[in-house]
């Protein structure tokens, strides 16, 4: 485990973490049951790793490599008071050092950019997006109260960003599309480039790579036995 791994270089961490992982004590004898109160702390030690188990709202976990529990002991009349919520400190100190994480999560949550994609790179970059949105949408709520004006909620600035962004790409002209080839022209299709993968363009049918091209239309299609665009986009646009 990395925890325990870490601990043995003084290199001490820690986190929550999910009851399924490898390396989590699957024990339930020190585990808390459905009628602990709020505040009720449980712990077990595994080797050099510390596992807490706290109820809150909802039960946390957490794993420590360095920090002991402190318990607290019956009164001197014999009974056990409830005062205030414990915190155990492997808590608080995640509050303190990964309270901005968990808060610009939640914020990423309630509008993501990110969906699902088949390229990995494309994750990471709409995650980056949605990080630089958040991001920019504190900033913006900071400067607003700095000014003593009411700041925007996150719906309300998203929407302006969109806006302000199309409105800047107006001023940009997209790529005129070629004109269709005039009829009876020679239509043949011819290689793109001289290897079979490199510069291949998006098929203007089924957005695919397409290694070929039309040679009058000089159009991007596909020519394979099991994807035939190039004869289908010239049969629609009846060339």
């Amino acid at each position: 485990m990395l925890l325990a791994e870490k601990g043995g270089k003084r290199i001490w961490a820690c986190g929550t973490s999910r009851t399924n992982r490898i390396g989590f004590p699957k024990t339930k004898v020190n585990s808390l049951s459905s009628k602990s109160p709020l505040g009720s702390i449980r712990w077990i030690r595994k080797n050099s790793v510390l596992f807490v188990q706290w109820r809150d709202t909802r039960d946390v976990h957490t794993a420590h490599g360095e920090d002991t529990v402190r318990r607290r002991i019956k009164g001197a009349d014999g009974q056990w008071a409830l005062k205030d919520v414990t915190v155990p400190p492997v808590v608080k100190e995640y509050n303190q050092y990964m309270g901005g994480v968990d808060i610009s999560d939640a914020l990423i949550g309630y509008y993501k950019v990110l969906h699902k994609t088949k390229k990995w790179y494309k994750t990471f970059f709409y995650h980056f997006m949605d990080i630089v949105i958040v991001n920019a949408f504190l900033l913006q709520k900071d400067i607003a109260k700095a000014k003593g004006r009411v700041p925007l909620h996150q719906k309300a600035f998203r929407e302006t960003l969109v806006k302000e962004l199309a409105g800047v790409a107006s001023h940009f002209t997209a790529r005129p599309v070629p004109p269709p080839a005039p009829r009876g022209a020679h239509h043949r299709p011819v290689h793109i480039s001289g290897d079979s993968t490199a510069g291949r363009l998006r098929c203007r049918q089924c957005q695919g790579k397409a290694p070929v091209k039309c040679s009058s239309c000089n159009v991007p299609l596909c020519f394979v036995p099991t994807r035939d665009c190039y004869n289908a986009w010239h049969v629609a646009k009846n060339l």
